[in-house]
């Protein structure tokens, strides 16, 4: 019998490139902070957490699952061994946010290199090109046209 595979849809980022570079800047400027903070300290955690959903609504979620970049800033430990010193976590975890900030730095420069030059009007705004722009006002001219023959059908009943 053959096996199916269940095919996840894929979330489109939500958020403008300018608007992500500006919201993983702020998480950059946290991190001296969030770097000096031991390991299991939860707002080392909260900083994580939403510095994973920052990325994901950056880049969303191709085939349902973390963009690359989301799984860069994610899975910085390869392999874990028990009964370590202290010493050894608190150099994993050292380690582990140095990686965790170079992704962040890398996906910054990602967004900055791959915005489409017309998005980048100003920082959180999105300008449509004029083929777009073209289309949308012939196609809000056709509806306003529509809305005024129902109002004007509908008025004469």
């Amino acid at each position: 019998m053959a096996r199916r595979t269940q095919v996840l849809s894929s979330e489109p980022p939500t958020l403008t490139p300018q608007r992500a570079i500006e919201l993983i800047r702020q998480q950059l400027d946290k991190y001296p902070e969030i770097v000096k903070l031991h390991r299991h300290d939860p707002e080392v955690q909260k900083w994580e957490s939403t510095t994973e959903g920052i990325l994901t609504a950056a880049f969303g979620k191709p085939n349902g699952q973390h963009h690359a970049n989301t799984d860069a800033f994610m899975y910085t430990i390869c392999v874990t061994y028990m009964g370590e010193s202290d010493a050894y976590y608190a150099r994993e975890h050292l380690e582990s946010m140095a990686k965790k900030k170079a992704s962040l730095e890398s996906s910054i420069e990602q967004l900055e290199i791959l915005a489409p030059p017309i998005a980048q009007v100003a920082p959180g705004t999105y300008k449509f090109p004029a083929e777009m722009r073209e289309c949308l006002g012939i196609c809000l001219a056709t509806t306003s046209r529509l809305r005024l023959k129902l109002i004007f059908a509908s008025s004469r009943k």
